[in-house]
């Protein structure tokens, strides 16, 4: 399978909402989903009179159609177990706290089971509990 690298220049503000929204504001995701990269390059091939080519099919309809990615800001992004302080959260600067994968230590707290403890580790700085942190 070959990969191809893409960059994103948006010209304009861009809204992919996550879920259905349960009031007025809809948040919207931090990514450009890939079924947005695939209905996009859908439209144009459409447009430029390309639906009915062999390229068309291929990618879309052939027996090892193209896979659209989702397109994240920056080339990594953080993993479910990352946390960070919830008093000085983010990545470490002077005042930031810094943010931990907590994976390991997950692990062995599941291993061992403590009876009646609950998962809830602290900041080594500043000793207050630590919080889910998502990104890139």
């Amino acid at each position: 399978m070959e990969r191809l690298k893409v960059t994103i220049k948006a010209r304009a503000p861009l809204c992919f909402s996550e879920r259905r929204p349960a009031g007025q504001f809809r948040e919207s995701t931090e990514y450009v989903p890939g079924t947005v990269l695939r209905g996009a390059v859908a439209m144009l091939m459409l447009q430029d009179g390309r639906g009915n080519s062999k390229a068309f099919q291929e990618l879309f309809d052939g027996r090892r159609p193209a896979v659209f990615t989702n397109a994240y800001p920056a080339p990594c992004v953080l993993p479910a177990t990352a946390m960070s302080c919830k008093a000085e959260g983010g990545f470490r600067t002077e005042n930031k706290h810094g943010i931990i994968d907590t994976l390991i230590e997950r692990l062995c707290f599941e291993a061992l089971k403590p009876a009646g403890m609950l998962y809830a580790p602290k900041c080594s700085h500043c000793g207050m509990r630590m919080e889910r942190h998502t990104g890139f």
